[in-house]
């Protein structure tokens, strides 16, 4: 059994919202780049590991300059991708970038986990599948495929939300509060919601049910929109209350790309 895959329109938009995402996060890293990654260089290089990331880090350890040449690079890829002939290519290497930027400071961006498989997704669309060439529009993923990525959706979920649970601080629901007495990654927003303690412990109580039950919601083809609509309600509210946009719209773009598969499974 045979899910139909994304038809060109979709592919487009999917494709152009993932690549503008990934453009406007890297202007926004540009100003702070020696911040964000110059200082872990030398823990970095001081290491004997064998690891493909850290041995092309090291290659270039001489000149912290590098740093900015794999940005660049990533840029320029990431217009390529656009490109058909040079899409599976050019989200390779942005992958390995994304490794290498990751393994200088592993703090800034936990979102690209997930960018990174939707490149390695891809990478793996057959050549010419763009507005231009609809030739591939029979081209399908496997049953198997998409309910693995289901299962990494709903799994990372959970464990999210098993381990809120399993804290004192969030099963007391006082964790957001203390949390934004001391981080100023909350807004005004946010304050108004604390001058409510019950809608606050509404919604980290809401917010934990939605992620426990992400993973048993998305084993199933008929429930996965459910366990969809819940978690992005919990990323629509933090654009509103936290100012980690970032993250947020680059999760958003994941669970675009989930919605799209559940949209083709039922055509």
């Amino acid at each position: 059994m045979n899910l139909n895959a994304l038809n060109s329109k979709k592919y487009f938009v999917f494709l152009t919202s993932l690549v503008l995402y990934l453009l406007c996060y890297a202007c926004f890293e540009m100003p702070y780049l020696n911040f964000l990654y110059s200082a872990n260089l030398d823990s970095l290089y001081s290491s004997n590991s064998l690891d493909l990331v850290d041995w092309i880090t090291s290659f270039l350890k001489k000149n912290s300059f590098s740093i900015y040449i794999f940005f660049i690079l990533k840029i320029i890829f990431l217009v390529l991708m656009l490109s058909d002939n040079f899409r599976r290519l050019s989200a390779i290497i942005i992958i390995c970038l994304n490794l290498i930027f990751l393994n200088l400071n592993n703090h800034t961006s936990p979102e690209l986990r997930y960018i990174n498989l939707l490149l390695l997704i891809i990478a793996f669309y057959p050549k010419n599948f763009n507005l231009k060439n609809n030739k591939n529009l029979n081209f399908k993923f496997s049953l198997i495929f998409i309910n693995s990525i289901w299962f990494i959706f709903g799994l990372s979920y959970f464990l999210s939300g098993y381990f809120k649970f399993m804290s004192i601080e969030w099963f007391s629901g006082s964790f957001l509060n203390s949390f934004a007495r001391s981080n100023h990654n909350f807004n005004e927003a946010f304050n108004f919601i604390l001058n409510f303690p019950w809608l606050l412990k509404f919604c980290t109580y809401a917010g934990m049910l939605s992620e426990i039950t992400a993973l048993p919601l998305s084993l199933f083809a008929r429930t996965r929109f459910i366990a969809l609509i819940n978690v992005t309600l919990i990323q629509i509210g933090l654009l509103f209350i936290a100012d980690i946009n970032q993250i947020t719209f680059g999760m958003l773009i994941f669970h675009f790309f989930m919605y799209l598969t559940i949209s083709d499974s039922k055509n």
